[in-house]
């Protein structure tokens, strides 16, 4: 377990440091899905 943390780790930071852009649209597209979903119940 923790050895497969760490590869997704590192693997995670070097697609990070390497496709930055992508990643930060990839973020701000899940960010927004999930803000979604937690107000989804409420409203």
């Amino acid at each position: 377990m923790n050895v497969v943390g760490r590869q997704m780790a590192r693997s995670s930071a070097t697609a990070h440091h390497h496709r930055q852009y992508s990643d930060d649209f990839l973020d701000a597209t899940f960010n927004a899905k999930w803000l979604q979903f937690m107000n989804f119940p409420s409203s």
